[in-house]
């Protein structure tokens, strides 16, 4: 007779995500407004440095900062749900942010005139905005996880909304009083995560009450896999405008910025796929917890089939329309074929359904095999760059081929964590 208690406690899961998709949708669709904005703003040359400091912030900030959210968020709704106060461990997390940010603000230190004149044509502000932009993030992602932790939700999702609308709000104003440019639209991107975390920031009693010593294996644990799975996989996600921008010649400097906006056109199905995404892999944890596995199966097979069937539709919409699409969204400065739009769609659903796998991976503790399959697609992403001589074309390829060498190796890796006898709770392993 099947267990339906465990079974039923996926069900506020499935429910929180419900809960958190509304002010998903509002940041995706004002994050790509401002996109717009920006570049029929700027023009092609301006947009592009924006692009490159848009991905800079994004690899670092997410890369290093939301595997930061995932433990705090774990650890301190395990402490919720037994009583005890958060104050300890949130005072070790803060450390460990702490430290993160001193590396980081160390190495863009150490590497700033270098980064200024191969990344942001000279301008060494654009790197202090970077590192500024850094900070922000971490203290938005230490906040969130706190937020998800106590499954204060609404708060969760209004500082997602409130984000996006703030720094959307801001290009408007900017454009209105012709002082765009990509170093203010790149303290927008500084500052609003800040300020709409400020909005929103108010902590519960058991935040704040002394509670049990957090040692730091119990703040670091898993961590360290996450941390570096989850910069890999945004290292493979944003690498195209930062390796467009180091292979440009003098007279390729537009190019960054019309790869961006290329990409943010290719990315609205993916985006739109997120909401079915957050319903769907929650199921695959509380299967995992209730070790059922067909409903693992289940669910991996039904995301990887909808990622394809709409991955396969976008190919073929965006080749027939896409270069037109994206000269009406940003200008006619942002010239694509439509060879560029078949090669990028196709990477960024390969990416996703890699990350279908790797979602799958972490469910079932294994975030080692997760981090393995990020690696194959650098050293794929790598190669395929290499391997072609049109910027462009040798970045878009190199994006197809280290997406879908990641998807493979998870895939593979997933079938043989899957086949494997399974009598005890999964646990976090290598592989």
């Amino acid at each position: 007779m099947p267990d339906t208690r465990r079974r039923g406690r996926g069900l506020p899961t499935l429910s929180g995500t419900l809960t958190v998709a509304p002010g998903l949708l509002v940041l995706g669709a004002t994050t790509y407004l401002f996109l717009v904005v920006a570049g029929r703003a700027m023009g092609a040359v301006e947009f592009g440095r924006l692009s490159v400091l848009y991905t800079a912030v994004y690899v670092l900030g997410v890369g290093f900062f939301y595997p930061l959210e995932q433990q705090v968020s774990r650890l301190v709704a395990g402490r919720v749900a037994r009583g005890e106060g958060c104050g300890p461990l949130l005072l070790r997390s803060s450390q460990l942010a702490g430290g993160l940010l001193l590396v980081l603000i160390g190495a863009l230190t150490l590497t700033s005139s270098v980064l200024a004149d191969e990344l942001f044509g000279g301008e060494l502000s654009l790197v202090l905005v970077c590192g500024a932009a850094v900070v922000t993030f971490a203290a938005t992602y230490l906040v969130r996880g706190a937020l998800a932790g106590t499954r204060r939700l609404s708060a969760y999702s209004t500082q997602l909304a409130l984000e996006g609308v703030l720094r959307l709000l801001g290009a408007g104003a900017l454009v209105a009083l012709d002082l765009a440019g990509p170093l203010s639209f790149g303290i927008l991107i500084a500052a609003s995560p800040l300020v709409a975390t400020l909005c929103v920031a108010r902590a519960p009693g058991l935040l704040v009450q002394p509670g049990p010593a957090a040692p730091w294996r119990e703040v670091g644990g898993s961590f360290g896999l996450l941390l570096v799975g989850g910069a890999a996989a945004q290292a493979l996600a944003n690498a195209g405008p930062l390796l467009v921008a180091l292979l440009s010649g003098p007279a390729e400097q537009a190019q960054a910025g019309v790869f961006l906006a290329a990409l943010v056109l290719v990315r609205i199905p993916m985006f739109l796929f997120a909401a079915v995404q957050a319903s769907l892999v929650p199921d695959i944890a509380a299967a995992a917890a209730a070790r059922e596995w067909d409903r693992v199966v289940s669910a991996v097979r039904a995301l990887a089939l909808l990622v394809l069937c709409l991955g396969g539709a976008t190919v073929a919409v965006l080749a027939a329309v896409g270069p037109l699409l994206v000269r009406l969204l940003f200008g006619e400065g942002f010239v694509l074929d439509r060879m560029d739009m078949v090669l990028l769609s196709a990477g960024c659903f390969a990416y996703l359904l890699a990350q279908v796998f790797n979602q799958a991976l972490v469910a079932l503790g294994r975030l080692g095999a997760g981090l393995l399959g990020w690696c194959c697609g650098l050293v794929l992403l790598a190669a395929g760059t290499a391997a072609v001589d049109d910027l462009q074309r040798r970045v878009e390829v190199g994006l197809l081929a280290g997406s879908l060498a990641a998807a493979a190796a998870m895939m593979v890796l997933l079938l043989r964590v899957l086949r494997a006898p399974r009598e005890t709770e999964p646990e976090v392993t290598a592989c």
